[in-house]
């Protein structure tokens, strides 16, 4: 020992800071047991897909030069994806600033993503604003009934785009709902467990009430109400082969979230508060004197009611 230096402590402080991003990335994992499981997945394939040659290499060689470089490469494939690996790889070394060695000092003092912000070198990304304008919701909705029927995946797939366009959720609610979650008795559903951590009951319109019990019907023994024998699930994957179909049938490009967009646009549309929508799109409300506003089960019921008839309207005009 040298001038009141701790060669162990020195020793400690080396193992840390050569921690690998792969034992960073598990470390963060176990660090927080109450993530969702997609949100899980979609951390595991920022590992895979965007930092796979990065797994053994020490914290300490990731340097902003490499940082800046891989985020340069991975924007010539897409822009916002490239934004999405950096902001996972900056949440993992924020999570590492907070490991501290023997002499208290971080394993790592500074973030080298944070040159991407000092240097505004983050991609601007416009956000997704498409929806099926009430001109092109009969093109689309044509096309949707025209998936080949002889397809038994098909007309679970037809149930689920609808399901969302008339309900608004988001795609991984709809795909994992279960007939234990529906209540045809008092003609709605509830959503467990969603983004935001609440459970969201919704009513059922007409249309849906409709919907939903031929989709009982024919469902056999299955829990899930868009069952699928091909998905290790046992539930429906989002479906692009048949997107894909909808869209070479009206030229039309519209993904899971953009029917999530319709349904507010069509709430909007007739004149619903946004106190509302952010109750039927189970949005948290932020603000001070929304919080007190609470909105019960019958209360959604007529809003539901006439989104679906505008829908419905829309849909059966001719093209």
């Amino acid at each position: 020992m040298r001038k009141g230096t701790n060669p162990r402590s020195q020793e400690i402080q080396q193992q840390l800071a050569s921690i690998k991003l792969k034992e960073l990335f598990e470390r963060y994992s176990n660090a927080r047991p109450n993530l969702k499981a997609n949100t899980l997945r979609d951390y595991r394939c920022c590992m895979n897909n965007y930092f796979a040659d990065w797994r053994d290499v020490p914290l300490q060689n990731i340097t902003r030069d490499k940082v800046e470089k891989r985020h340069q490469e991975l924007s010539r494939k897409s822009p916002a994806r490239a934004n999405i690996a950096m902001r996972f790889l900056r949440a993992l070394l924020n999570f590492a600033s907070d490991i501290q060695g023997p002499d208290g000092q971080p394993v790592i003092s500074d973030n080298p993503v944070e040159r991407l912000s000092r240097q505004k070198r983050w991609n601007a990304i416009e956000p997704r604003s498409t929806f099926l304008t009430p001109i092109i919701l009969p093109l689309w909705w044509q096309a949707l009934y025209s998936l080949p029927a002889k397809q038994h995946e098909n007309e679970i797939v037809r149930d689920y785009l609808l399901f969302l366009l008339f309900t608004g959720l988001r795609r991984e609610e709809a795909m994992t709902l279960r007939w234990e979650q529906v209540d045809f008795e008092q003609r709605s559903f509830k959503v467990l467990d969603t983004k935001n951590r609440k459970d969201h009951e919704l009513p059922m319109s007409t249309f849906l009430l409709t919907l939903l019990t031929e989709r009982k019907e024919r469902c056999g023994d299955s829990p899930w109400v868009f069952p699928s024998s091909k998905s290790k699930t046992g539930h429906i994957i989002e479906p692009r082969y048949q997107i894909a179909l909808i869209e070479a049938q009206c030229g039309i490009r519209i993904n899971s979230h953009d029917l999530r967009r319709t349904f507010a646009s069509y709430g909007e549309s007739l004149g619903f508060s946004f106190i509302v929508l952010k109750h039927l799109l189970n949005h948290k409300v932020k603000d001070i004197t929304g919080r007190y506003v609470q909105i019960t089960l019958e209360q959604k019921r007529e809003p539901m009611e006439r989104i679906a008839k505008y829908i419905l309207e829309n849909a059966e005009k001719k093209s």
